[in-house]
């Protein structure tokens, strides 16, 4: 709805495509933050980030925890015990470019030194990394650009159709930045280039593009994977403009607090599992752990939270009722 609101973009091709290949779609979930490392931390874990946060990291707003609870997540290590192999499969984001906690890393120009982007990341204040991105030293250590990020992808996509044929069991885990800066798609959905245009149209060309590989993927794994297949198709986050991510979270209008908190959430599997319509991010893992791995877990809240300034990215504010 958000699409069609916000971007007059009618996406039911695609949530058409879904439902045809029995995905479940989660039609009213919301993300449960605003941004991708909390996002994902809460998610994997299967707790609220809040709950995951130790005193001391809570008084310092030490990012750094964050991060490393999201690389070694409670539910890669329940997937390891019971003999899962993983693969990450990351863009140019640092925190997901690379994860030593999985078995294999599928990403062609990922640095392995890790320690050098987290320190950009988590030290230089933001106007000064915004100032110093395009010389060659720091985009090398934080990779805020990759010039080779369609082929990447495009790896990465091969690579992963190419698992369907492993004994498994497999965990893989994909992050997708194709729908977000910088654009990587021409109008023919092939390499365009890196753009930081600001226009809705480029924008809707990658998501159309995402579309057809999610696509591809999706239909590849189900007519030749031989075993029992779950395939989660989730948004970390929704939208956002460059106003908003300027402002404090609370100087946000609710309708631009609803473009960027609605995501995508749909679930194909083999098994059954007890979804329902309004159920977030937070849950996803846990419902999987309860129904598949017998874990004795309740679903949490489905809240959505957000932080009102970057200085206090953990002093949590409940927003579900304004984007739900």
């Amino acid at each position: 709805d958000i699409l069609q609101r916000d971007y007059d973009f009618d996406n039911s091709d695609f949530l058409s495509f879904l439902a045809y290949k029995n995905f479940y779609l989660v039609d009213k979930s919301v993300t449960n933050y605003p941004k991708t490392y909390l996002s994902l931390a809460s998610s994997l874990n299967g707790q609220h980030v809040h709950d995951l946060l130790p005193d001391r990291v809570k008084e310092l707003q030490d990012k750094t925890f964050v991060y490393n609870v999201m690389k070694d997540n409670w539910f890669l290590r329940l997937l390891h015990e019971r003999g899962y192999t993983s693969y990450q499969a990351g863009g140019w984001w640092g925190p997901t470019r690379i994860n030593r906690f999985m078995h294999k890393n599928i990403n062609l120009y990922a640095s392995t030194d890790e320690f050098k982007a987290l320190l950009i990341n988590t030290t230089v204040n933001k106007g000064i990394r915004g100032a110093l991105s395009g010389t060659q030293y720091i985009d090398s250590m934080i990779n805020f650009h990759n010039p080779h990020g369609y082929e990447n992808l495009m790896y990465q996509v091969e690579t992963i159709k190419k698992l369907t044929r492993d004994p498994g069991p497999n965990f893989v885990l994909m992050h997708v930045l194709s729908i977000h800066e910088p654009y990587i798609f021409d109008e023919g959905c092939v390499a365009g280039g890196e753009s930081y245009t600001p226009d809705y149209n480029v924008y809707l060309r990658q998501l159309q593009c995402s579309n057809a590989i999610f696509e591809d993927i999706i239909s590849h794994i189900l007519a030749n994977s031989g075993r029992p297949v779950i395939i989660i198709v989730q948004s970390d986050e929704g939208p956002i403009t460059h106003d908003m991510s300027e402002k404090n979270w609370l100087d946000n209008t609710d309708e631009e607090l609803q473009r960027h908190m609605r995501i995508l959430h749909a679930i194909h599997s083999t098994y059954p599992l007890s979804l329902y319509p309004d159920m977030t991010p937070v849950n996803t893992f846990r419902t999987i752990a309860s129904d598949i791995f017998g874990v004795p877990l309740e679903p949490l809240p489905d809240t959505s939270y957000v932080y009102e300034s970057q200085a206090q990215p953990f002093q949590f504010t409940d927003v579900t009722h304004i984007v739900r």
